[in-house]
């Protein structure tokens, strides 16, 4: 059996090989702030489409408000794509017709 010689998934194009976090991203805001309550509260706000900001919500630890916050920004960020795609294939069906 033969190893491969190269890492899949390094990326020799960039001096920082550390993966990129979810939040990084000018249009997307997570924050994750914690209350004075012991609480965890997490608010997103999307700057070219406020439309899809989420509004604050608690969570008990830090973990979960984390892990909602990386969920909600996944899909925002989907729901932009998605958009972009749109756009696209109705800008090309205009202009062949």
């Amino acid at each position: 059996m033969k190893k491969l010689s190269e890492e899949i998934g390094r990326n020799f194009h960039t001096d920082d090989p550390s993966a990129i976090p979810f939040d990084y991203d000018d249009n997307i805001h997570p924050e994750t702030i914690a209350t004075s309550s012991g609480k965890w509260q997490v608010r997103i706000n999307v700057k070219s489409n406020p439309e899809l900001s989420v509004p604050a919500r608690e969570f008990n630890d830090e973990l979960m408000a984390s892990h909602y916050a990386r969920q909600q920004v996944q899909a925002i960020k989907t729901k932009l794509q998605n958009e972009l795609v749109k756009e696209f294939v109705r800008k090309t069906i205009e202009n062949i017709l």
